[in-house]
């Protein structure tokens, strides 16, 4: 099933795509953006997981569910795969000792949420975040709020539950990085706010400002896509 999108067990709402890379022990578990509206699996996803493959990584996409499903689905999505591929690993990709989440956007969003609710022994040794949607409060990405919160969106205490200020203690050594040119998502409310957020608590980060591409542009300029070289060296420096 290599490639091939499948539901790995009945009552799941999830779907993944394996990614193996032959002599590799780590794993990076991509979550691709769209703004909970929209799903990009080909180009924030299986792309990135053959980029990742190219250097060295063995890679896994999970296809999450978005509108006309609310939060409460989505979240649950990404809690349960990440368990899942966690406790499934050694039978999913054979000899994998650490795995990273790696999010685009609204699955940026997705990949910091789980990282701070799930339980600690399930919790990735890294993440990985990218053009990231960090607070569902004001900087926003504007589908997003109404669709993982429904009639709840202006309720404070949800917002706060799914937003960097929650839990930033909770998060494993993070990468993120933006594009200065980036006009969709606003990166001082959401990229920069979430890295001073793990600054002030101590959570080893680092933060990438790139001056070409913009939102969802990864590989669209040239110092813009050096992010995935710069995240595998983090990775590295990290035991990956």
């Amino acid at each position: 099933m290599n490639n091939e999108f499948y539901c790995p067990e009945e009552g799941y709402g999830f779907e993944i795509a394996l990614y193996p890379c032959e002599g590799s022990k780590s794993c990076v578990v991509i979550y691709p953006g769209g703004g909970y509206f929209q799903l990009s699996v080909g180009g924030e996803g299986n792309f990135i997981a053959r980029k990742y493959n190219d250097l060295g990584l063995s890679a896994i996409v999970v296809k999450y569910r978005i509108k006309p499903y609310t939060g409460k689905e989505i979240f649950k999505d990404g809690i349960d795969s990440l368990t899942y591929i966690t406790r499934n690993i050694s039978k999913l990709i054979p000899n994998i000792e650490k795995i990273a989440t790696c999010g685009f956007s609204a699955g940026a969003h997705l990949s910091m949420c789980v990282c701070q609710h799930i339980d600690d022994d399930l919790k990735p040794d890294a993440c990985i975040l990218s053009s990231p949607v960090t607070t569902l409060g004001d900087g926003a990405f504007p589908t997003m709020p109404g669709i993982f919160l429904g009639d709840e969106f202006r309720n404070k205490e949800l917002i706060t539950e799914y937003s960097y200020w929650y839990k930033p203690d909770a998060m494993p050594p993070t990468f993120i990085w933006y594009s200065a040119l980036d006009t969709a998502v606003d990166f001082n409310k959401n990229a920069i706010a979430l890295k001073k957020a793990l600054d002030n608590v101590n959570v080893d980060n680092e933060c990438h400002e790139y001056p070409d591409g913009g939102h969802g542009s990864g590989f669209n300029g040239i110092e813009c896509s050096r992010w995935l070289e710069h995240s595998v060296k983090f990775l590295e420096k990290r035991g990956f």
